[in-house]
């Protein structure tokens, strides 16, 4: 008798965590394309506009550079005739410093503008992510995983058009 009580002991004490993951898992789970609803919306567009706003001006000044140096290029290959060797030594050097250096500054334009728009898209992400928190409270679901981290899962498990139609309200 007294190994029976222990067992049911043992067994209430198992039960009691199954029984929580049971329940926890009636409310199923749920899947989203965050990139998916990112595109769908105007949101997207606006953010790649607003970098754009913010980056051509920047891009502009520097094809000017690139077209000014490139000029000067030119005049320094039809002048170099008429150059001591002192002289078209200096000119090449100063030529490849200033070459170096726009070089580098559309490497950096390139590395802020890709910098500017990860920040962009992360503050998008954000409202993505309150919205899915959204539609898993709505649906009762216990989790929503993204799809990038998914390889395969059943299709009516995707709640992506019901983010998509949370966050266009």
């Amino acid at each position: 008798m007294r190994h029976l009580m222990s067992g049911l002991a043992a067994a209430a004490v198992l039960a009691a965590p199954l029984a929580q993951a049971e329940e926890a898992s009636a409310g199923g789970i749920g899947f989203v394309d965050a990139e998916e609803v990112l595109a769908a919306l105007p949101l997207s567009a606006s953010i790649e506009a607003g970098v754009n706003t913010e980056f051509t001006p920047l891009y502009a000044d520097l094809r000017r550079r690139e077209t000014e140096f490139l000029a000067r290029m030119q005049m320094a290959s039809r002048d170099r005739p008429f150059l001591s060797h002192a002289e078209a030594e200096a000119a090449g050097a100063a030529l490849e410093k200033e070459r170096t250096a726009l070089e580098a500054d559309a490497a950096r334009l390139k590395q802020d503008r890709a910098r500017r728009l990860a920040e962009a898209r992360a503050a998008a992400f954000a409202e993505i992510r309150a919205a899915t928190e959204a539609v898993r409270a709505e649906q009762g679901l216990t989790a929503i995983f993204s799809m990038d981290e998914v390889m395969a899962c059943d299709p009516e498990r995707d709640v992506s058009a019901l983010v998509i139609e949370k966050m266009r309200h």
